[in-house]
């Protein structure tokens, strides 16, 4: 079997769906040290394993260096990443990108904005999340 991102990023979904974030983020090194490319499946997989095994710091981490980095981010890079600070309670990193979303020509969606209201709702923020709603 070849080593290319589609097969990279096909092991890095698994690992996530099975909450297996620890492991998604070592196929997504290994990418690298196998000259294959990484891509924003493989990036938006690797958030989302992070999101799953509650590491909102590392799903943080994956999103800032996309944004100055050669891959491009998208709308579920920040809606994986909004919902993995939401269940951390880090609401302000969460509003620090959904405010960015526009300025970086990335159009929030229903789960993008269903990941910030859920976020809002944990701390109790109700005007803020009824915002988002709207």
């Amino acid at each position: 079997v070849e080593c290319n991102s589609i097969s990279f990023s096909a092991a890095i979904s698994a690992s996530a769906s099975g909450s297996e974030w620890d492991n998604a983020l070592q196929m997504l090194g290994a990418m690298s040290w196998n000259n294959v490319d990484s891509c924003t499946i493989a990036v938006n997989a690797s958030i989302s394993g992070c999101d799953k095994g509650c590491r909102w710091d590392k799903a943080l981490q994956l999103t800032r260096a996309l944004v100055g980095g050669r891959i491009e981010s998208n709308t579920i890079t920040f809606s994986a990443t909004i919902s993995a600070c939401g269940k951390a309670v880090f609401w302000e990193s969460a509003l620090q990108i959904l405010i960015s979303m526009p300025q970086r020509s990335i159009e929030a969606d229903s789960i993008t904005h269903n990941a910030g209201i859920i976020c809002f709702e944990r701390i109790g923020k109700w005007e803020e999340a009824m915002q988002l709603a709207q």
